[in-house]
């Protein structure tokens, strides 16, 4: 067993693993083995898989919101690159996580409400992206709430597996859809480049 990891490489470690390959189907047992850990190490971390599962959705979300909030203090006078730096990061972290991850996160009411949270200060973060755009004169008039609620609801069915399936697309793919119609709407007067 390596007992060289630091905290912090053994964290990035279980997330990587939790996230490529989900953790509902491991035991504890299996999870120290996949991990070469020890049992003790794990449970250091968190007692059941379950607490195991919801820290690593939470951090997830909050490494991705500190990404986030980095590019909303960014001085781009370009609004639309900016608005774009910001959604790439849902739609690259979206290449990251497996089937499995998104459908343990859908079906644990905890990850959910995770997800909801995260989505709901992204959203936030493009309202005022899309406020400095009106103010700069680079975007529609559109009301910035209204924009967000068509964010929001269509966040709702998008990030679902039951969707992604039947429109035969990956979240990466939806989303980035989603993004692009939403910028063709606002931007004043200029082609859109695909996120």
């Amino acid at each position: 067993m390596r007992t060289t990891r630091t905290k912090e490489d053994f964290l990035e470690e279980l997330t990587r693993f939790v996230i490529q390959r989900g953790i509902g189907s491991f035991t504890m047992a299996q999870l120290c083995q996949e991990l070469s850990c020890s049992k003790r190490r794990l449970y250091e971390v968190a007692a059941t898989r379950e607490e195991i599962f919801l820290l690593v959705v939470d951090q997830l979300f909050a490494g991705l919101l500190a990404d986030s909030a980095a590019v909303l203090q960014r001085e781009e006078q370009d609004l639309v690159k900016l608005i774009q730096a910001y959604m790439a990061i849902g739609i690259q972290a979206g290449q990251r996580l497996s089937d499995t991850f998104r459908a343990e996160v859908e079906s644990n009411p905890a990850s959910q409400k995770l997800f909801d949270d995260y989505q709901q200060q992204r959203i936030e973060g493009v309202k005022q992206l899309i406020m400095r755009g009106q103010a700069a004169g680079m975007f529609r008039p559109a009301h910035a709430d209204v924009i967000a609620v068509v964010l929001v609801r269509a966040s709702l069915v998008i990030r679902t597996n039951a969707f992604l399936k039947s429109a035969q697309l990956s979240m990466e793919q939806a989303f980035d859809e989603l993004y692009t119609l939403i910028l063709q709407g606002i931007i004043v007067d200029r082609a859109v480049p695909k996120v």
